[in-house]
């Protein structure tokens, strides 16, 4: 009895849950041509990351700390990996690229959440 007692009780409980999760985009300009605009959508841990030049590049590891995403572990860009470190609190994020042959750059850009 206390048992069926306790799964009417939890049911209308259970039923005010809901498993919502939001699509949070971003859209980053590249400081050096504001016109370069990278675009963001993130969900839970993994983001897409559309370039100015219609590349989508995923990424399978996104971390969220302090008004900031740490995204790594990309796909999808030819002979590169790509991380990124967005402060939104900031509005101050840094593209980080390694190529194929070992070479490091850096590109900073202004990121808003939209």
């Amino acid at each position: 009895m206390k048992t069926l007692l306790a799964i009417l009780l939890l049911i209308p409980s259970l039923s005010t849950l809901t498993f919502n999760v939001e699509a949070r985009t971003i859209m980053c300009s590249y400081i050096d041509n504001p016109n370069e605009i990278n675009n963001f959508e993130i969900i839970e841990d993994t983001a897409e990351e559309i370039s100015p030049f219609g590349l989508k590049i995923l990424y399978k590891s996104v971390l969220f700390e302090n008004d900031t995403y740490t995204l790594k572990n990309s796909s999808g860009a030819m002979n590169q990996k790509r991380s990124w470190i967005i402060n939104l609190g900031q509005e101050i994020s840094n593209l980080f690229i390694e190529e194929d042959s070992g070479e490091l750059f850096k590109y900073e850009y202004r990121c808003y959440e939209n």
